[in-house]
Formats: structure tokens, C-alpha cells, sequence
């Protein structure tokens, strides 16, 4: 939604969304149980909506700011949510299961470049971005540090 679109972070940002969606969906051909399907889904028809919504983007984009912060922050929340019962389990059975160091490494990094590109954009449009990335890379950072103190 920004004005005048930059193919440059369109192409990189839809790679990103396409990724996403392989992963869902090998998820949703690896489960069953349809509350573990749904995410597939749901993402399936926001990727429509959104290609939907482009043929009248000069329409909506007032609208599609404000619906794309909305959404950032409630993913900030439930992310939040996530890392807390995540950070929980691994105090309360004091061990770090089968989490993979290096893929916390990897999403914080990921976490890490989202809050910098949060700050190259004005901070009146990338204050979702620099509030997700940073409280996902904390949560990410206290995982590592607990996966280093009770291994």
C-alpha cells in the first residue's frame, strides 16, 4: 500500500508470502484435524483478496494502511502469546526439547532485518514492522538464552 509502489519490496515481500504459503500448505497436507488445516486456508484467501484488492488499490489505499497495521499488530499479539507459552514450557519441563538453536538464530536475523526495514520506511509506517520484529526477536533471543542454561 505504499505510494508509488516499489516493485523492488512488492517482489521481495510476495517471495516471502509464497514461501510462507509452502510451508502452510505442506502442514495442511501433513495434518488431519482441520483446526491445523485452517491457517493454509485462511492465508489462501487473504493472497486472493489481496491480488483482488490491487485492481483498486488508488481506491483503498487509505483503508489498506490501516487494515495492514491492524493486522501486523494482532499478529504482534498472537506471536507474543506463542513465545510466552513456548518460553513457559521450556522453564517449567527445564529443557528446550527438539527446538533447533540455529533456527532461532535464523528467525531472529529475519526478526532483526524486519525492524530494519521498519526504520528505513517513515516510523509512521513502519512502526508495525519495528514492533513485530523486536518483540519477536526478543522472545527469540530469550528461547537462545534459555536453550544455553538448561542444556
Amino acid at each position: 500500500m505504499l505510494d508509488p509502489v516499489d516493485y523492488y519490496l512488492f517482489v521481495t515481500r510476495f517471495l516471502a508470502a509464497a514461501m510462507t504459503m509452502s510451508i502452510l500448505y505442506a502442514i495442511f497436507i501433513d495434518r488431519v484435524q482441520r483446526s491445523q488445516r485452517a491457517p493454509f486456508i485462511a492465508a489462501l484467501v487473504a493472497m486472493l483478496v489481496a491480488f483482488i484488492c490491487l485492481q483498486w488499490r488508488d481506491d483503498l489505499l487509505g483503508v489498506g494502511r490501516s487494515v495492514a497495521s491492524i493486522l501486523t499488530l494482532i499478529a504482534t499479539v498472537v506471536m507474543v502469546q506463542g513465545g510466552i507459552s513456548q518460553i513457559r514450557k521450556i522453564n517449567k519441563e527445564k529443557s528446550t526439547g527438539a527446538l533447533s538453536k540455529s533456527m532461532n538464530v535464523i528467525f531472529m536475523c529475519k526478526d532483526l532485518s524486519n525492524v530494519a526495514f521498519g526504520l528505513v520506511l517513515d516510523f509512521s509506517d513502519g512502526y508495525p514492522l519495528i514492533l513485530l520484529g523486536s518483540c519477536s526477536a526478543m522472545i527469540k533471543a530469550y528461547v537462545l538464552y534459555l536453550s544455553l542454561i538448561h542444556i
